[in-house]
């Protein structure tokens, strides 16, 4: 987010001061174009004049249905994997 916020900025300057067709608004150009197709789908409604997130999507999701549980995952996560990661 904070280099989406500075980027924005730079957008923003670029275009007002006059450099539309620069290479480098056209660069950043691409940048957003490129960050935002890989974006996930959102569904939502507006009740009481106020937007509510139903739920979303993703096409390149890290999520997997099939081992979230604290039950039983039938074996797809080995739980000695988590022994990695150690507090800072």
């Amino acid at each position: 987010m904070r280099l989406r916020d500075t980027l924005a900025v730079e957008y923003s300057t670029l275009v007002y001061r006059g450099f539309w067709f620069s290479p480098e608004r056209e660069a950043l150009q691409k940048l957003v174009e490129t960050s935002t197709s890989q974006s996930p789908a959102r569904r939502g409604s507006a009740l009481q004049g106020r937007p509510h997130l139903i739920g979303r999507s993703a096409p390149k999701s890290l999520y997997r249905a099939d081992i979230v549980t604290f039950e039983d995952d039938g074996g797809a996560y080995d739980q000695r994997d988590a022994g990695r990661f150690h507090p800072p």
